[in-house]
């Protein structure tokens, strides 16, 4: 299947292995569920990973989605990953300068 043009320079996460991430880092600190996370642990979980610019900036958003999906269905009260800032995006120079 031909890929899409633009495919190649958007980055993407694999959801997998970021839910497997999530669900080692709250076994790993014991939190059982997902009411235990709260703001403070989100940006726990954030600060550990690897990633930089884009690449976080992206988890980040699957971050949010995750926990507002959990929040819109009622499963917590509050959505902790609404309150973090994205990353700052720091050595663009693959981007044009005007």
């Amino acid at each position: 299947m031909p890929r899409r043009a633009d495919s190649a320079s958007r980055p993407c996460i694999n959801t997998g292995y970021f839910f497997r991430q999530l669900q080692e880092f709250a076994g790993v600190y014991g939190l059982p569920l997902m009411v235990n996370f709260d703001v403070d642990w989100v940006r726990r979980f954030r600060a550990s990973w690897p990633n930089k610019n884009i690449a976080a900036r992206k988890k980040l958003e699957a971050l949010r989605a995750f926990f507002r999906f959990v929040h819109e269905s009622g499963w917590i009260s509050t959505n902790p990953a609404s309150r973090l800032k994205p990353p700052k995006i720091t050595g663009t120079s693959h981007c044009a300068s005007y």
